[in-house]
C-alpha cells in the first residue's frame, strides 16, 4: 500500500483499542480514521462503545452526533441526542436539537416536551446573560419545526411574534 505511516498508525490505535477498551479518546480517533476510509459501519460499532461506556462525556457524545448528522443517521442520531440530555439536562441547546430532530421525524408527543424544556432553559439563561442565544427566536424561523406549526401546543410555546 502507499499509505505504511497510516497503516501503521491504524495498526497501533486497533491495538490500544483491544488493550484499552475505555480510552474512548483513542476509540473516537480510530472511528474517524475509519470514517476517512469510507468504512462507516467500523466507525458506528466504535462510536456505539463509546455511548455505551458509563463515563462518556457530553463532549464525546456531542462529537458522535454531529457526525452522525453530517451522515444523515437519524436513528443513531436520535439516540444520541437522548444520551446528551440525560448528561447536561441544565442545557438548552441539546434539549432544542432533540426536539428538532422529533419534529422532522414526526414524533411531535417527544418534539414538543423537550422544546417546552429547552425554551424554558434558554429564558432562564437571557435573564442572567442578556446577549446568549434566543432559542425561541431561533424556533420561529427553524424550518425543522415546520411539521409542527398549525399545532396550537407550538403556537401556544412558541408564539409568531
Amino acid at each position: 500500500s502507499n499509505h505504511p505511516q497510516v497503516e501503521t498508525q491504524l495498526q497501533q490505535m486497533e491495538n490500544e483499542a483491544r488493550a484499552n477498551p475505555g480510552n474512548r479518546q483513542n476509540l473516537l480517533a480510530l472511528a474517524n480514521l475509519y470514517l476517512q476510509m469510507q468504512q462507516t459501519n467500523q466507525a458506528i460499532e466504535l462510536f456505539d462503545r463509546v455511548m455505551a461506556d458509563p463515563h462518556v462525556n457530553s463532549n464525546e457524545a456531542g462529537f458522535i452526533a454531529q457526525i452522525y448528522a453530517r451522515i444523515g443517521n437519524l436513528p443513531k442520531l436520535e439516540a444520541a441526542l437522548q444520551k446528551i440530555v440525560t448528561l447536561v439536562p441544565d442545557q438548552p441547546e441539546p434539549w432544542y436539537d432533540f426536539a428538532a430532530l422529533e419534529a422532522v421525524l414526526g414524533k411531535p408527543d417527544a418534539s414538543l416536551p423537550s422544546l417546552h424544556k429547552a425554551l424554558d432553559l434558554s429564558a432562564q439563561r437571557l435573564k442572567s446573560n442578556p446577549t446568549a442565544h434566543d432559542l425561541l427566536n431561533e424556533a420561529r424561523k427553524d424550518q425543522h419545526f415546520d411539521p409542527l406549526r398549525n399545532l396550537p401546543e407550538f403556537q401556544k410555546l412558541v408564539p409568531s411574534n
